[in-house]
């Protein structure tokens, strides 16, 4: 029961906070989670509860929280976007300063020469992570990019057997992942602090309690 509130208000924070990326990358963690966990956890009752109090979260977040979402996809085509306007001239910058990037904490200010004068707003980030950390520090951004892949691979391949907190942390990594690629998730401390703490989790080494505590003996 427990565990099926807290699903509940999970799901309903991500519908209420009317995000699209957000609603959809909610979606998929729950059927990631469902495919990496259902024949690890509960049995028959368990599910059948879950499935229940699941089933209400669904029908509350059509009824009051999906609305205005779907609206948005109504109202504005995806592609056409303003998101997709900012990666354009965000590849044009990095192409200009390759290898070296304009510099750490310079975007908002370099990307005027890119702005298009049409694109009447202040843009403070590239609404992609990953673009932002190329434009600005150029080889040495793709460096720490592809670098933290690898790292991030390596935790799921030492992964010997089913440790839930650390595949849960794996999960959440990778959706925040995701979501980099259509926002400034890791620019907002909140959200850079919690990505911390998911890869302290997800990286620990499984047998480091175990070694101090016959270090200790």
């Amino acid at each position: 029961i427990i565990y099926g509130l807290l699903t509940l208000l999970l799901l309903l924070g991500a519908i209420f906070s009317r995000s699209r990326a957000g609603a959809f990358l909610s979606l998929f963690a729950i059927l990631l989670s469902s495919i990496t966990f259902a024949r690890h956890v509960g049995g028959k009752q368990a599910a059948g509860i879950s499935v229940t109090l699941t089933t209400i979260a669904t029908g509350l977040a059509v009824t009051i929280g999906l609305t205005p979402v779907l609206n948005r996809f109504i109202a504005l085509d995806p592609l056409e976007d303003g998101r997709w306007e900012i990666f354009e001239n965000t590849l044009n910058g990095i192409k200009t300063f390759f290898p070296v990037g304009s510099g750490p904490g310079t975007f908002p200010d370099v990307y005027r020469a890119f702005q298009p004068i049409d694109q009447m707003k202040f843009i403070n980030h590239a609404h992609n992570d990953y673009l932002e950390l190329l434009f600005e520090m150029g080889l040495a951004g793709a460096f720490i990019i592809a670098s933290f892949l690898a790292i991030y691979i390596y935790g799921w391949v030492k992964l010997d057997r089913m440790h839930f907190l650390q595949v849960a942390a794996g999960i959440s990594i990778f959706l925040i992942l995701l979501h980099s690629f259509v926002d400034f998730n890791l620019h907002t401390p909140a959200n850079m602090i919690f990505f911390a703490f998911m890869c302290g989790i997800f990286l620990r080494k499984t047998g480091a309690r175990k070694r101090s505590r016959r270090h200790i003996q």
